[in-house]
């Protein structure tokens, strides 16, 4: 990801190899975050500018979250206050409704993909983000970070907007405790 300031704005550019898109999945998840990502449009989502492709890459121009992630944040602090993770879970649970209300899934919240910018969360990287057209549909490949996953999506590659809550709620205890609920080595 690169950093660029513009006249009004410091962005940050995503850049995809377009030869690591080697087969129609990957293609269709990379079109799923590009659609996702000009489609939502909250406080608490990360805000796309723009995307273009050419021959050897797609661009995806966001916001720059100067603050870095949540993940960071806790590495350094081990726990945050109540009254500080309250007000990061108010932004989450509120980006999560736009990305609900939107019939998005996105299949990998965890406070790597949640940014910071001027101390409110911003859910970001929808690169396995999903129109929730079948819910409950059971999937071909499994996507998400374990620690998150719920155990339909986990054991049975079944994904619907219930599966974005466990996360949320995994995110919530991390946030409170510094560490997740459970461990896990695979």
């Amino acid at each position: 990801c690169l950093c660029r300031t513009l006249p009004d704005e410091t962005v940050a550019v995503k850049v995809i190899d377009m030869k690591s898109i080697k087969d129609s999945i990957a293609r269709e998840m990379l079109q799923c975050e590009i659609e996702a990502l000009r489609t939502l449009s909250h406080a608490n989502v990360l805000k796309c500018f723009d995307v273009f492709t050419t021959v050897n890459n797609c661009y995806i121009i966001t916001e720059f979250c100067g603050e870095g992630d949540l993940a960071s944040l806790i590495k350094t602090r081990k726990k945050l206050p109540e009254a500080e993770a309250n007000s990061f879970i108010a932004d989450i649970v509120a980006g999560f409704l736009e990305i609900a209300d939107k019939n998005y899934l996105h299949r990998d919240l965890k406070l790597a993909n949640i940014f910071v910018s001027g101390g409110r969360a911003k859910i970001a990287d929808f690169g396995f983000a999903k129109r929730n057209i079948n819910p409950g549909e059971r999937e071909k490949y499994n996507v998400g970070s374990p620690l998150y996953m719920s155990p339909e999506a986990l054991k049975r590659n079944i994904y619907t907007v219930k599966n974005d809550i466990w996360s949320i709620g995994v995110i919530i205890y991390e946030l409170l405790h510094g560490e997740t609920p459970w461990e896990c080595r695979t």
